[in-house]
């Protein structure tokens, strides 16, 4: 098993990188904390990796231990229990515009309930997984070529990450809870971008999107919510549609450094358990 220990702030020691992780980091949260029962919400447009990201979380998968499998739809909200606690959810919520018009109103309620002490808001920079031919695909025009019609999905992709920031920011406002949130922007499918990271990056942290992320943290008093950047490789694979390879996975882009952009998450978690922690 890999392992690599690094500190986590308010914790006498560091965290080793194996599948028990998570559940490690969550049975250090003081009593207080273990009657609020609060979980952790995976949200984004669809095909981003939020089941792949949750299901890492909850420890059902082994990073380097379970294969890239076909991209499947989610269709229902998911809720997966935590071994250890299982009154505690990583809850992911389906991406696909008809998904979310039904599904995220339950998401409200829970919102408005206080159910959540953080969230993760995923993105991949437009690449977004369909289980379809691309020459089916909405975005496809007569007699594009797969380039082009790559960029017109990465356009339409990035657009609807925007779309679904706006739609946080909505359920936000409606929160009447004065306790602490953190949220993340984790961005996924790092082996297909590594090359170009500061011009990605900046679409992010410069960009529309944190436009709209500016927007969102307004709704909640800045003294109750802290947001960071987490940027990763979930799966190191090609791009495809169904079997037509869209964008090849870049050389050079390994197990090392796909460990390392997690290990930068877990990092992050704990940083942002440590901030909720503190009086």
């Amino acid at each position: 098993m890999v392992k690599l220990t690094i500190p986590i702030p308010g914790f006498p020691i560091g965290i080793a990188f194996d599948p028990t992780w998570f559940k490690w980091l969550w049975n250090k949260r003081p009593d207080w904390m273990r009657k609020r029962q609060q979980g952790i919400l995976i949200i984004g447009a669809g095909g981003t990796g939020k089941s792949t990201l949750g299901r890492l979380l909850a420890c059902e998968s082994d990073l380097f231990g379970s294969p890239a499998g076909k991209y499947r739809e989610s269709i229902y909200l998911e809720r997966i229990s935590l071994e250890d606690d299982p009154k505690v959810e990583i809850v992911i919520a389906p991406g696909q515009k008809l998904r979310r018009s039904v599904s995220w109103d339950e998401i409200g309620r829970d919102i408005r309930e206080d159910l959540y002490r953080g969230i993760v808001l995923v993105g991949s920079h437009g690449y977004h997984s369909f289980n379809q031919n691309w020459q089916d695909h909405i975005c496809y025009q007569e007699n594009d070529t797969s380039k082009q019609f790559l960029d017109r999905l990465i356009k339409s992709g990035k657009d609807d990450e925007l779309e679904v920031i706006r739609q946080l920011c909505s359920l936000l406002k409606q929160r009447r809870s004065i306790k602490k949130l953190w949220l993340i922007t984790a961005v996924t499918k790092q082996d297909l971008w590594w090359d170009k990271s500061e011009d990605f990056k900046q679409f992010y942290e410069q960009g529309e999107y944190h436009e709209e992320l500016t927007k969102l943290l307004a709704a909640v008093d800045k003294h109750r919510i802290q947001h960071e950047y987490a940027y990763m490789s979930l799966v190191i694979q090609s791009f495809k549609a169904n079997n037509a390879v869209l964008r090849k996975n870049l050389a050079g882009y390994d197990q090392p450094q796909q460990l390392q952009s997690i290990r930068g998450l877990q990092k992050t978690i704990g940083e942002l358990i440590g901030w909720e922690l503190k009086e």
